[in-house]
């Protein structure tokens, strides 16, 4: 799909690689987005050194969460797998699309 586009003031575009699953059972919208940029720079600069972040969009009970976050940890090449509140963070504004 599209890169995701972030404007800031002050600076030009900064494009994020982003990736889709829908899962057509319970439709739920999954969305793997690149915290750093294509060009540079980071999609939520408080957090550095998280390569990515997995967005799911509509109703997931906690079960299959946890389920997901559980298989997503078992990967070798996956460091950690962890919930963020995206309440907390400064850049929040930057994960709407």
């Amino acid at each position: 799909m599209d890169d995701h586009e972030t404007w800031l003031p002050k600076q030009s575009s900064l494009f994020f690689s982003k990736y889709s699953y829908i899962n057509p059972v319970q439709d739920t919208e999954f969305y793997l987005i690149g915290n750093k940029g294509i060009d540079g720079g980071y999609l939520i600069p408080e957090m550095r050194s998280i390569d990515y972040f997995l967005l799911i969009k509509e109703y997931i009970d906690e079960e299959d969460f946890n389920q997901i976050i559980e298989v997503l940890n078992q990967i070798d090449d996956v460091v950690v797998a962890k919930e963020i509140d995206p309440a907390k963070l400064k850049s929040k504004e930057n994960l709407l699309f």
